[in-house]
């Protein structure tokens, strides 16, 4: 057997190293932006979904009023005229109680309009100040 001798390694030149450390500083800048960008995420996504409960309440608002038009319309059908009160929308299990609540807890607002009305009545959340007819009041949408 023949003892061979170790090779020694060869020598980096100098201008390898600097680009060795360039480019491990260009990871771990680019590890540390990551990282930042995922924390501010979690942290401002929180602060932005918090944010939108009022836009959540609008839409579930919006989403009720529909249901509600349209199960006074079904009312509307069976009876030949449209419900007296939301109330009676309940008592006839067109409803559950909890509708008649908008997303912030006021109770919806609803009258029947006149023989002849563009719309055969009228339907609407106070909105968040639960004062009626006011700027920030939700109608039900008509086609």
């Amino acid at each position: 057997m023949t003892a061979e001798t170790p090779i020694p390694p060869l020598p980096i030149p100098q201008t390898r190293k600097k680009g060795l450390w360039i480019a491990a500083l260009v990871a771990v800048l680019i590890l540390v932006l990551v990282l930042a960008v995922f924390f501010a995420f979690i942290l401002f996504g929180a602060v932005i979904l918090i944010g939108t409960g009022g836009e959540s309440k609008v839409r579930n608002t919006m989403a009720t009023l529909v249901v509600i038009k349209g199960q006074a319309r079904s009312y509307q059908l069976v009876h030949s005229a449209c419900p007296p009160t939301l109330n009676a929308l309940v008592s006839q299990k067109y409803l559950e109680p909890s509708l008649l609540i908008d997303g912030w807890g006021w109770p919806l607002n609803y009258s029947v309009n006149p023989p002849g009305s563009a719309q055969p009545f009228t339907l609407f959340s106070s909105g968040p100040d639960g004062a009626p007819l006011t700027p920030d009041d939700i109608p039900v949408p008509w086609p």
